[in-house]
């Protein structure tokens, strides 16, 4: 597991950053420009979901879960 993600000190502000998400099936991995910061082993097999693809909140709406930035591309 990488402890990376966890500490606090990647993410700048005021600065251009690019984050990225992939899931395989085994893991879920984070990339904080083009580097892997984070793997939380999953272990299930992908299945299409039900529901469309939400960036910035959660699905069910939750209010306080709302990202307060910018997202580009």
């Amino acid at each position: 597991k990488k402890e990376a993600w966890s500490r606090g000190d990647l993410l700048k502000k005021d600065r251009w950053q690019h984050l990225a998400f992939t899931y395989d099936g085994f893991g879920l991995r984070v990339y904080h420009d083009g580097v892997e910061v984070a793997l939380a082993v999953v272990d299930k097999q992908r299945v299409p979901g039900k529901t469309p693809l939400v960036i910035g909140r959660r699905q069910d709406g939750y209010s306080k879960s709302a990202f307060h930035g910018k997202l580009d591309d």
